[in-house]
């Protein structure tokens, strides 16, 4: 039965796919690391993805959408698609690697603000 409350509604729907989804995930590990915590699903082929919001589907096109993924953690799952590479600044801040590419891209980025914010500093001088 409907709740009259939107809210309620909402709540439930929220609660009912965690629950769905949490079932799913119960004793599966990572395929990469073989962690236990923060799974997620990962499309094998993007091509062939409908969507990752299954989870209120039935369980007939769940189960066709799960079989073209790989269970892994966050971490792995953030690997596959935002592979970090060397040479960029958020390898320096992010992950406090200083090797010669990643300070040469940190310097890099530094001079380019400092460029800019003097710019910005003689286009206010000369407007006054």
């Amino acid at each position: 039965m409907p709740y009259k409350d939107p809210q309620k509604q909402r709540e439930w729907n929220r609660l009912w796919i965690r629950q769905k989804r949490a079932r799913y995930m119960q004793g599966k590990k990572c395929e990469h690391c073989g962690s236990e915590e923060n799974l997620e699903n990962h499309h094998k082929n993007p091509a062939t993805k409908e969507s990752s919001r299954i989870w209120s589907w039935r369980k007939e096109r769940i189960e066709a959408e799960l079989a073209k993924c790989i269970v892994l953690c966050r971490d792995c799952h953030n690997k596959v698609h935002r592979p970090v590479k060397h040479g960029t600044t958020y390898m320096y801040s992010k992950h406090g690697c200083r090797c010669v590419d990643c300070k040469a891209a940190n310097a890099a980025s530094w001079k380019k603000y400092g460029a800019k914010a003097k710019a910005r500093w003689r286009k206010k001088k000369a407007q006054l």
